[in-house]
């Protein structure tokens, strides 16, 4: 099982490589890979363009398995595309904790953490409301929500 590393318009934070944590890409680079359908899946929601490689269905279909880390609407499309994803909501107790997070990175400004704030309570009130997610794991404890996640692919391995 491989994590996808998908694309990317954001600049990269310290420490993040291209190619190993995203493939970064100026806008218009990414926008001609949309013309040319090679995104599973994108969107622009949090500033910034980001995608998921179409190539990821070849090896789906001869049946590998991908980790992709995307937001709610990515895996609303991945899943009316490939009916057999399992999808996990990885969450915080509430909002505040979240917002707290976002600070202490240091990497956004104000407005774009406000921005990501509204997205993540609309998220969380669509998940609530609509349950979309198989999994639900609480984050609160970094090593306790690895093991769940470690737990959920031991299982559905398996199957």
């Amino acid at each position: 099982m491989n994590r996808v590393v998908t694309y990317t318009t954001k600049k990269p934070r310290d420490g993040e490589r291209d190619g190993i944590d995203y493939h970064f890409l100026t806008p218009i680079v990414f926008q001609e890979k949309i013309q040319k359908g090679f995104f599973l899946e994108w969107s622009g929601v949090y500033g910034s363009y980001y995608g998921s490689p179409a190539y990821i269905l070849e090896g789906l279909q001869k049946g590998d398995s991908f980790i992709l880390i995307i937001d709610r609407l990515g895996a609303r499309k991945i899943g009316h595309i490939y009916k057999d994803s399992i999808f996990i909501w990885i969450y915080t107790k509430d909002i505040k904790i979240l917002m707290e997070r976002l600070q202490n990175r240091k990497t956004e400004k104000a407005e774009q953490i406000a921005r990501r704030l509204k997205l993540a309570q609309e998220e969380i009130k669509d998940e609530r409301d609509n349950p979309f997610y198989h999994y639900h794991i609480l984050n609160d404890d970094i090593e306790s929500a690895i093991q769940s996640i470690k737990s959920i692919i031991i299982e559905k391995i398996n199957e």
